[in-house]
């Protein structure tokens, strides 16, 4: 199987809070953790493999960190977990930042209360992305 998925355009899902559609998360160092649910990402191709990521931009739009979903899509044969490298050498949020592949056509992002985000203080953006994963077999 070669990549058939390359060119194939995403269209973004919205992100709630809630249950309500939201673009600006408040998050307080000693408070509840945060869940945020998203829509899959649609794409023309249903049967691409899509890897979703979770990104913290500082307000320039440097990468802080960021997390990934790796566990590879159902399929037969099935496929291979992505590596960090693939994306980025940075992932140090693994240990507050979670993210669930859509089952049902809902995912979800968790921001854990922990002692990590006590070094991220002021305004940042968490964006979420997709990206079609490479196949090759």
């Amino acid at each position: 199987m070669t990549n058939t998925c390359a060119a194939v355009t995403l269209t973004p899902g919205s992100v709630y809070e809630l249950g309500t559609a939201t673009s600006a998360v408040t998050y307080e160092n000693g408070g509840a953790d945060v869940t945020l649910t998203f829509d899959a990402f649609g794409q023309d191709i249903s049967y691409c493999p899509v890897i979703y990521t979770v990104h913290l931009l500082d307000m320039g739009d440097n990468e802080v960190t960021w997390n990934r979903e790796d566990n590879p899509l159902t399929h037969t044969p099935a496929y291979t977990a992505i590596p960090d490298s693939t994306f980025s050498s940075n992932a140090p949020s693994s240990e507050y930042l979670t993210i669930s592949r859509p089952d049902g056509g809902a995912g979800s992002i968790t921001i854990s209360n922990t002692g990590a985000l006590t070094d991220f203080v002021g305004s940042y953006k968490l964006q979420l992305r997709a990206h079609h994963q490479g196949v090759t077999q």
